[in-house]
């Protein structure tokens, strides 16, 4: 009895489409500014955004109310006042800021290692539990 190839996979297709929606991302980032901030009144606002290739979560303590999406901003990528801008909220607010790549290379050897540990895995149960 042989298992499945791993292309039939759901796992396989799936960890495909999120390292296609990160490459997408980092490629949609490169002169532009996105993101999505949430406000509430006890906690402060949360955000994620990207910018140049980078992409963060942002904590800041001050209150206000309600929800926002921020801008879809054309910038330029060499714009020295948004890349201060930028680099001053990673700085002060910033949680995480990774690059889109470090993100990538992450979700690679962590899908990577999934599929091998399956593929070993149902190996073993075709085998009949030897090896």
């Amino acid at each position: 009895m042989h298992h499945r190839p791993f292309y039939r996979w759901r796992s396989f297709w799936l960890g495909l489409a999120i390292v296609c929606v990160i490459a997408g991302a980092r490629v949609i980032s490169i002169n532009r500014a996105t993101g999505v901030q949430l406000h509430t009144p006890a906690a402060g606002s949360i955000a994620v955004a990207q910018y140049n290739e980078r992409a963060g979560i942002f904590y800041n303590g001050a209150s206000s109310d309600g929800w926002g999406l921020l801008t879809d901003d054309q910038v330029n990528a060499v714009d020295p006042v948004y890349e201060k801008h930028w680099q001053k909220h990673s700085a002060l607010n910033g949680v995480v800021v990774l690059g889109h790549s470090q993100i990538l290379a992450v979700v690679l050897v962590v899908w990577t290692a999934f599929l091998a540990l399956r593929w070993r895995k149902m190996r073993r149960s075709c085998v009949g539990g030897v090896g």
